[in-house]
């Protein structure tokens, strides 16, 4: 592929801003760079493995391990349901490996650090739930407050 530097207009960036050597360029790639960081940083804070990689076109590859839950009655109840145990085993985020869980709620996803999950339900009450389960019920508000809010489209999403 093959690039070229366009002849700037008016109004537009001047062609020196293009060239890695420019006042501009450094300055815009300063900028970027540290985006880049905080972005890596939010992701290692989850648990992801995080390296830079432009082989792929990419500015960042992540990897880890996401436990995916769906509360259908967190919005109505204002509370989000955190699995326990299951037939008094531990379960859900007692025993997941995952270093991050996503919950999603009608129309947003909340994507927060298992850790700091387990911190928000360790001192609530057990309540047993249906199919043999123990939750705990974490004020919506306080799960948003320490989490990541994506929205997704309604309606099961594909």
């Amino acid at each position: 592929m093959q690039h070229h530097l366009r002849r700037s207009r008016a109004g537009e960036q001047p062609e020196t801003f293009h060239r890695p050597d420019s006042p501009e360029w450094l300055e815009a790639k300063r900028i970027g760079d540290a985006g880049e960081s905080a972005v890596a940083d939010i992701f290692r804070a989850m648990g992801f493995a995080v390296a830079p990689d432009e082989s792929l076109s990419v500015d960042l590859l992540a990897f880890g391990k996401i436990e995916v839950k769906t509360d259908r009655l967190a919005s109505t109840t204002g509370r989000v349901a955190c699995e326990i145990a299951h037939r008094g085993r531990a379960s859900g985020i007692a025993s997941t490996t995952a270093r991050t869980v996503a919950y999603i709620i009608g129309s947003e996803i909340l994507v927060i650090s298992t850790d700091v999950l387990r911190e928000l339900v360790d001192d609530l009450p057990d309540v047993p739930a249906g199919e043999h389960a123990t939750i705990r019920l974490v004020p919506i508000e306080e799960f948003r407050s320490r989490a990541i809010a994506l929205s997704w489209p309604t309606g099961g999403g594909r």
